[in-house]
């Protein structure tokens, strides 16, 4: 029997030592909160009916996952966490997410927030709620005879809001630009549970200059 290389040797301990840290740090987010995830889940049936709230397990661990579908909702939630200091790891389509967050308390999802609230062909302008996938997205403009930028992997799960925050884009980008060339205005929810508005729904044209 041969030994163990020693780069895979130094490579065993420091996967070895990250698991411990990752353990360590989930042990001390607990103890911020004495009952962790059950007194959490408790919290959240305060601001969240039944079917919002869930949970999610990854890494040999399991943290509550918060689903609002409404502005209230939402608004509720992110005060709520932001008066018990809990940490959020916000959730699209988990295209690049692979296991539970070590450092989360509540892992936040878009999935009940998928609606098209206005699609213009006349305009050419879509505007739709964060948790929308890419792919039904796509498919509404095609039928309006346009086509939808940017064009990111996995479109079936990957998320309107996932896109934006991350600036995600294909090869389309060569042509179109980055995401933010062809966003016109965003409402985003702050940690505090304050709405912010910026830009709108106005195209400019020829006449307009």
């Amino acid at each position: 029997m041969g030994s163990e290389p020693a780069h895979e040797s130094r490579q065993t301990r420091a996967a070895a030592l990250l698991r411990r840290t990752s353990h360590a740090r989930t042990a001390r987010a607990l103890e911020r909160h004495p009952g962790g995830k059950a007194m959490i889940a408790d919290r959240l049936r305060e601001v969240l009916p039944a079917e919002g709230i869930s949970e999610r397990e990854g890494d040999g661990r399991t943290l509550p996952v918060a689903s609002p579908a409404e502005r209230t909702e939402w608004v509720e939630l992110m005060r709520l966490a932001a008066s018990e200091s809990w940490r959020i790891f916000t959730l699209g389509g988990g295209t690049h997410t692979a296991s539970v967050p070590g450092e989360a308390d509540l892992l936040l999802s878009t999935s009940r927030i998928d609606r098209v609230l206005a699609f213009e062909p006349g305009d050419g302008t879509l505007t739709a709620e964060a948790g929308a996938t890419m792919g039904a997205l796509g498919s509404l403009c095609e039928a309006g005879g346009y086509h939808l930028a940017p064009d990111v992997p996995s479109p079936e799960r990957a998320t309107l809001g996932g896109a934006i925050a991350s600036g995600a884009a294909g090869i389309d980008r060569l042509r179109y630009g980055p995401t933010r060339a062809v966003l016109l205005g965003l409402e985003v929810l702050s940690s505090e549970g304050t709405i912010t508005r910026s830009g709108g729904r106005l195209v400019k044209n020829v006449t307009g200059y």
